[in-house]
């Protein structure tokens, strides 16, 4: 079952970060939870999570940006992606995916994109089995710390 995430599955995001980004610090729980509920109260911003029992399987974050293009149609940025190691090859990846793309199409956004780190071959793969063109267009970004 896959639905939004609530203030509740914070702990549960945050195991499953920890295997996106293990060098992180999740230790700051006031900090997390404060970040969490203003996430949660901004209705641009759908973050997704599944559950296989009660051990996190997936995670993904969608925002919806208003545009002024394409006759004032948003478009929508998907991040955050993470599947436990657990439960990969399992359909996990793909569902909490196409959940954020439905959830852009049911706010009539004209696209959805995501970026993946150059190395992530195999997810460069899954994210083109599902749909997504890694071609099209070039992505860029600039890091500030």
């Amino acid at each position: 079952m896959i639905r939004k995430a609530q203030l509740e599955d914070l702990h549960g995001i945050l195991l499953l970060y920890q295997q996106l980004f293990p060098g992180e610090d999740y230790g700051n729980d006031k900090a997390f939870l404060k970040t969490w509920s203003d996430i949660l109260k901004d209705e641009k911003i759908h973050c997704f999570i599944s559950y296989e029992n009660i051990i996190p399987a997936a995670t993904c974050t969608l925002v919806i940006i208003p545009n002024l293009t394409r006759n004032q149609r948003p478009y929508a940025v998907i991040e955050n992606v993470v599947t436990n190691e657990k439960f990969r090859k399992k359909g996990y990846g793909r569902s909490i995916i196409e959940k954020a793309v439905e959830c852009a199409r049911l706010n009539k956004c004209y696209k959805v994109m995501l970026m993946s780190s150059l190395e992530r071959n195999g997810a460069h793969l899954f994210y083109e089995k599902i749909g997504f063109d890694g071609n099209s267009k070039k992505g860029f970004q600039i890091r500030i710390s």
